[in-house]
Order: structure tokens, then C-alpha cells, then sequence
């Protein structure tokens, strides 16, 4: 009871700054996205012309000079600089100790057979376990003004590691013409970087895409992302996405607490969209089915 009552304060928590923060929304809109993603990208300078040629052999010392700073420069900062890059990929690895030496089965939902979440880690897993697991989920979110979004979204994950995301929001808007409607997605190719079997972070590759009864754009997607099994029947998940959508910026942030009950989970949460200067964002609840 202890647990039950922790994880529905939690949910709670999650929606109400969700319920707090949507009135953020009402100076944006889907007709403000089309209206972004359609601008033609700049042109980018050309360089013929933008600098000065210099001639005569008298700046050879200053450009010895300038390469052997850049030099030491890169031998003292550089290694600091790229761990502190690549320390979202190496750092969680290094934290729950996954060391990539045993392959992962799963349970066909979480904690099932009372055990601390998805994933089954041995040197020898017993050979009833899957190979494979996918999670098929539907949300509504709103906010709270004209502003809906109902989403899907399809998860597959291996025990190689690599696996697929995908997913699809239809969004509303009533205005003064009517209901505007907008369809965006993305899919991607990911892999799970860091396991243990209470933890999955993924990473991954894939594409951004947006239609609309007279417009259609796609363009780059990167994702990066974590699951988490606190305790039984509690699962928390983050997903971040970042890239393109035709000539403008795309970022996408969505969190969820749920509670499941065998193959299904409920869940709640927040969720916000940035494409270009158009800020979407509020509070979601949904469901989810675990194969």
C-alpha cells in the first residue's frame, strides 16, 4: 500500500506542473508551424570573396605560431573535452556496470515473476525467456484551452540491442475558421547502450516527419532516452528527440510515470514540442500494452 500510495503522489505531481504551466501554449500555433517549416533555408555565404589574400612569406611565422597553440590546445583539452561530450553515452553504462558481456532476454512485461523489471541479465538465461519485447502505447494531451494531441507510439527492443521507435501525433486546433488539424511523427533506428535490469538507456538515428492538407516536410531525428524500473509496479521513462523539420528546428521532450498490472500500464506525464519558435506542450495521460 506503502508503494501504491508513492507511485499515485508521483503521477500527480507529474500532471499537476503539467495543469501549471499550459497557458504557456495559447500564443502558438499549428498554422505557426507550417508557416516556419516552409521558409526557404538561408543561403550560406560564399566563401570566394569573404576573406583578404595576403601575399609575401612575412605571416608564415605568425601561422606557425597560431598552429603550434592549436596544437598544445587540442593535446591539453582536447581528451577532457570529448569525455565530457560522450559522457551521456559512457557515463550510464559505467554506472549500473554494464560491461557488454551478456546478452539480455525479457520478461514479456515488467516484473514479471517478481523480478526487478524488463530485462533478464545471465551468462545462461533460462530459454522460456523472449528474445524480444515491444510496447504499443496510446496518449491524450491537451492544453486545457484549443489546443488536443492524441499520439501512438510503437517500441521494439532485442536482445542485440538494436531496436525501433517510432511515433505518431495527430493535434487539433479550434480557431476562429474552424478545426485546424496537423500530423507529425518520427521513426528511428536506436540501440541500447546501457543495460542493467532495472535500467534501459537507448540511443539512436532516424527521421522527423509533418503533414498537412497542404504540406508535407521530413528531416533528421536524433534520440536518446532512459526507462526506469524503481519498484514494483512503478515505471518511469524520458525520451528526448532533436533535429530538423524542413528548413527549422525540432525538440521534443516526453516523460511518463505509470503503474502496470500484468501487460497493461497506465501512465501520466507531460510532454513538450518545440518546432522552430512554436512551443507546445502539456500535461498527457495514456496507456500502455507490454508484449
Amino acid at each position: 500500500m506503502k508503494r501504491f500510495k508513492t507511485t499515485i503522489l508521483l503521477c500527480a505531481a507529474i500532471l499537476l506542473s503539467g495543469i501549471a504551466t499550459h497557458s504557456a501554449l495559447a500564443d502558438d500555433s499549428l498554422q505557426g508551424v507550417l508557416e516556419e517549416t516552409r521558409q526557404p533555408g538561408r543561403a550560406r555565404p560564399s566563401s570566394s570573396g569573404s576573406g583578404h589574400h595576403h601575399r609575401g612569406g612575412h605571416h608564415h611565422h605568425h601561422d606557425d605560431e597560431d598552429g603550434f597553440f592549436a596544437h598544445v590546445f587540442a593535446d591539453i583539452f582536447g581528451p577532457p573535452i570529448l569525455f565530457t561530450i560522450t559522457s551521456p553515452w559512457w557515463g550510464p553504462a559505467a554506472a549500473i556496470g554494464d560491461e557488454y558481456e551478456d546478452e539480455a532476454d525479457f520478461l514479456t512485461y515488467p516484473y514479471e515473476f517478481d523480478r526487478p523489471g524488463l530485462l533478464v541479465i545471465e551468462s545462461a538465461p533460462p530459454s522460456d525467456f523472449d528474445s524480444w519485447s515491444m510496447r504499443v502505447s496510446t496518449e491524450y494531451s491537451t492544453n486545457f484551452s484549443d489546443l488536443h494531441r492524441i499520439g501512438e507510439r510503437i517500441q521494439l527492443d532485442t536482445s542485440s540491442r538494436f531496436g525501433f521507435d517510432a511515433e505518431f501525433s495527430e493535434w487539433f486546433e479550434e480557431t476562429s475558421l474552424g478545426t485546424e488539424n496537423l500530423l507529425t511523427g518520427d521513426a528511428n533506428l536506436v540501440f541500447r547502450f546501457a543495460q542493467s535490469e532495472n535500467m534501459e538507456w537507448h540511443t539512436g538515428l532516424g527521421m522527423n516527419w509533418l503533414d498537412s492538407p497542404d504540406q508535407g516536410e521530413v528531416g533528421f531525428n536524433f534520440t536518446y532516452g532512459v526507462r526506469y524500473f524503481p519498484t514494483q509496479p512503478v515505471i518511469l521513462e524520458t525520451t528526448i528527440d532533436w533535429g530538423r523539420l524542413g528548413d527549422t528546428s525540432l525538440f521534443h521532450l516526453h516523460s511518463s510515470a505509470g503503474v502496470n498490472y500484468r501487460n497493461f500500464e497506465v501512465f501520466t506525464g507531460y510532454d513538450y514540442m518545440r518546432i522552430g519558435h512554436q512551443d507546445f506542450h502539456g500535461p498527457l495521460i495514456g496507456g500502455r500494452l507490454w508484449f
